[in-house]
């Protein structure tokens, strides 16, 4: 017998609110071990300074070195579960407190993945001591692609509080640089991370309501856009924009249902999704251009003649999602060369990045 309406709605609400992330983790990864008592962390604390004395070291560069060297040491302390954990969080704030957010956050992931610890409050405190040490522009140069990274994971994980204050934080590192080529950038991750708390918190509110009322068309409307648009879970929001009060998206549904196996019906779903994307803004855009993308690629490997270049065309442009911002940034590192786009100061590759002496010349150009 299947689960009545009530019961089932707030499943969904339950399962709708955790991270697709969080479940996926929780799928395939091992039983997490228990944060260490006190006693046992205090030991190992204890351990960690006699062997990295002066601990902590008084330069900010040998902080930073220190940092990574207790990420290695840590993969190779598996038999000291105490250890390792005062050794992935002192990397992690060793890194934060000295401008370095990427090294911090791959502290705080595989504390996650080992530790039963709360990743989002790692995260923010993370970042709330990277923008304590984000007192000048070169400090701000620094922070300002990894916090945009930070906001935009954490969009696609569902924290956006964290997407949020990441967001402002790289603005705020903007304004310090006085980068007016990024402001744009900028602007557009902090514009989506307001529109989808917002979204979020309408749409929390509405599946609320549909525990007790599974048929309330706003209830149902707001939910299904939420879904759809913004967490791209179309198999759940699909229906409830059926049972929503918009008649005119319920048209645009039953396309979207009956193009499961029939090119031409995919082909059809696929361009009234992106005929309609170009009347909306936003995190509306965006979320409906994705589903285009969807349908175009699922049509693809039949279309001929020009249906073809057009239908890739638009999956281009569709996978980009409307997106200025993010969505055309490319990762330069890989592309630096250290013999020849190093200017001044000495080098050096490091897994997350690159290190220099720490002259006050020191810089590459490419």
């Amino acid at each position: 017998m299947p689960p009545p309406d009530k019961f089932r709605i707030a499943l969904l609400i339950i399962a709708t609110l955790i991270s697709p992330a969080i479940l996926q983790a929780a799928e395939v990864a091992p039983p997490l071990l228990p944060i260490p008592d006190p006693a046992a962390i205090t030991k190992a604390e204890k351990t960690i300074a006699d062997i990295y004395k002066p601990y902590p070291p008084k330069k900010a560069a040998e902080q930073k070195d220190l940092a990574i060297k207790f990420l290695d040491q840590a993969k190779e302390t598996t038999n000291d579960p105490a250890a390792r954990y005062v050794l992935l969080r002192d990397a992690a704030k060793l890194s934060a407190n000295n401008a370095d957010l990427e090294t911090a956050l791959l502290a705080i992931d595989q504390t996650t993945k080992l530790y039963e610890s709360d990743a989002s409050a790692l995260k923010r405190d993370a970042l709330k001591r990277v923008v304590g040490e984000m007192v000048n522009p070169y400090s701000a140069q620094i922070l300002l692609m990894p916090l945009l990274k930070l906001s935009d994971q954490a969009l696609k994980d569902g924290n956006y509080d964290l997407a949020q204050e990441s967001a402002n934080a790289a603005e705020k590192a903007c304004h310090t640089v006085k980068d007016l080529p990024m402001y744009s950038f900028v602007k557009e991750q902090v514009t989506e991370t307001n529109e989808v708390q917002a979204f979020y918190q309408l749409s929390k509110s509405s599946l609320e309501k549909l525990a007790t009322a599974p048929s309330d068309p706003e209830a149902n409307l707001a939910a299904g856009k939420f879904l759809c648009f913004v967490r791209n879970q179309w198999h759940i929001g699909l229906p409830m924009l059926a049972k929503g009060s918009d008649g005119a998206l319920k048209v645009f549904v039953n396309l979207d249902k009956s193009a499961a196996k029939d090119p031409a019906a995919q082909t059809k779903a696929a361009d009234a999704w992106w005929d309609m994307a170009q009347s909306q803004t936003g995190i509306n855009k965006r979320g409906i251009l994705r589903r285009a993308a969807y349908w175009y690629s699922e049509a693809l490997p039949t279309l001929t003649g020009l249906n073809r270049p057009l239908a890739q065309k638009r999956l281009d442009e569709s996978t980009a999602g409307g997106r200025q911002g993010m969505a055309r940034m490319v990762d330069l590192m890989p592309l630096i060369d250290l013999g020849s786009d190093a200017v001044d100061g000495k080098w050096e590759r490091q897994k997350v990045g690159l290190t220099s002496d720490g002259a006050r010349t020191a810089r590459i150009e490419t």
